[in-house]
This record gives C-alpha cells, structure tokens and sequence, in this order.
C-alpha cells in the first residue's frame, strides 16, 4: 500500500469503542475483545465492490485498483485508534481531484442508502455530480447488497468518513436497511398522468389521483410504492415546487409475498396540464 496518498483516500471507517487500556507508564493494554467485535467489514467490501464495479463500467481506460487497509491512527487522543482506510490508485496514470471525487460520492450515496429511514431531503450533497444513469446504477447496487444483508444486525456501534476536507463522522448502530422492492416486473408497464396528491418517507409511498382519458382528476387517492429512494425525492421535489403537481409516471403491478397486488413507480416526471389537453386533442 505504499503508493497510496492521502488525496486518494474515499473513505475510512473508525471504532467508537475504547481498545485500550492504561497498562503502566509506557504501555497500553489492548481489548481484544473490542478489535475482534470491529464490525465494519460488511460496508469495507461493501464498499470495495460497489467501487470495482463502477469504476469497471465507467472508468475502465483508467485502469484503477481499489484497496483498503486496517491501521492503527499514531493520534494519541484517540482511544478507539483501529481504523480501515479504503484508497483508489491507477496503475496507469496519476488520478485527477474530479475522479476521487466523484468515487467519493459513489460511496457516500451508496452507504447512504443503507441507512434505515434515511432523511428524504438530506441526501448526500456530491451525489449531484452523478448522472442519472451513474445514480440508478449505484442504486441498482445497493439493491443487491440490500437483498441479501437487509435486516442484519451490526452488533457494534462504528462510524465512517468520507475522504477530503469538508465531510464529517457518519454514526452507524443497530439494523441495516430492509431491502426496498426488487425491480422485476411481473406485469407489463403502463404510463399514466396524474396529479401528485402527497408522498409518506419512511415507507416509500407516493399518493396520485389519476387524470383519466377524458382529462377528468378521479376524486380518489391511490398508494404507489417507489422502488428506489431517488424516485420519492423527485416525487418530493415536484410536490414542494409546483403547484398543482401535474406527473406522469411509469408504474407496474406487482404482488408482495402474502399474494396482495400492489402498484409501484418506475419513473415519474413533472407533467405540464397544457400539454396534456395537446395530447388528447392529437388524439
């Protein structure tokens, strides 16, 4: 790990728990209890892979390597000095501060949407830089990693820190995220206008009144789920600055695992009503 840099750290994951112990004058005792309950291996290779992956798909001409390594911090105020540091490296070329960047924001977005009841509006700020194919495709990722680690306990608290100077300590304790809806569809899309009548953030729900063939807005409110977090923050941003908050949406059918049948979002979009009426007089 020699030609690792500090400008190409992504992230660190750090103990909160104390290892160690006053001993005598020149020597601390270690709880190796402690160091053996060090639980953030999950979201290292987590990390890792979500990195490999991306940067396979992305950034293949670069030629990058992502690696961590546990260490102990040299910073004598810390009583929880067990650490892993996980750097990206090119064996090619010299990385530029856009690229780190932009693997942070991967990671931060990533480990974010592990988080359980995340806040809809506190989403990680340099997610902006990604497109939206770069967001589905971390989202589809953590997808994965949520289908079959959702639910598990992490029975020691820990915390991490993305690389650079502006970020700070994100806590983690307790429950991974449940996993949210797996995309496939067992039933064909269909494309619908509405009118968005409100959202509920911690279970995913989007509430739409349908604007039938006829341009008439049906008195009732129907439940939709979201199948990605990024879409309820869209829905959520339409609501809050356009009013009435016209959309059109791509939904599906899809039955949950006691058989009911349930609606759910693949894409939504703002809907201006004019173009509605054009559509239905072109028709």
């Amino acid at each position: 790990m020699s030609n690792s840099k500090p400008e190409n750290l992504i992230i660190f994951f750090r103990s909160t728990s104390n290892i160690l112990q006053s001993f005598d004058g020149t020597r601390n005792a270690i709880d190796i209890n402690e160091v053996r309950r060090f639980s953030p291996e999950i979201f290292v290779k987590y990390s890792e892979s979500i990195l490999n992956a991306y940067t396979d798909t992305f950034f293949k001409d670069l030629d990058l390597c992502i690696e961590y390594k546990h260490t102990l911090s040299k910073n004598p105020e810390l009583d929880s000095p067990l650490e892993v540091l996980l750097f990206a490296n090119s064996n090619n070329n010299d990385l530029t501060g856009l690229v780190i960047d932009e693997l942070r924001g991967v990671v931060d977005y990533g480990l974010y949407l592990t988080q359980d009841s995340p806040d809809l509006f506190d989403t990680p700020g340099d997610v902006a830089q990604l497109s939206k194919v770069k967001i589905e495709f971390v989202e589809e990722f953590a997808r994965g990693f949520l289908e079959k680690h959702g639910g598990r306990n992490i029975p020691k608290p820990f915390e991490w820190k993305i690389g650079g100077c502006n970020s700070s300590f994100t806590p983690f304790q307790g429950k991974i995220k449940p996993s949210f809806i797996n995309n496939e569809i067992d039933e064909s899309n269909f494309i619908m206008h509405a009118k968005l009548d409100g959202f509920k953030n911690s279970e995913m729900l989007i509430y739409l009144q349908e604007i039938n063939s006829e341009l008439k807005l049906l008195p009732t409110s129907i439940t939709y789920k979201a199948v990605k977090p990024s879409l309820l923050k869209a829905a959520a941003e339409i609501y809050a600055n356009v009013s009435p908050a016209y959309v059109i949406i791509t939904a599906f059918k899809k039955a949950d695992e006691k058989g009911t049948v349930r609606l759910y979002i693949r894409d939504i979009a703002s809907y201006e009503f004019d173009n509605l009426i054009e559509l239905s007089a072109s028709n």
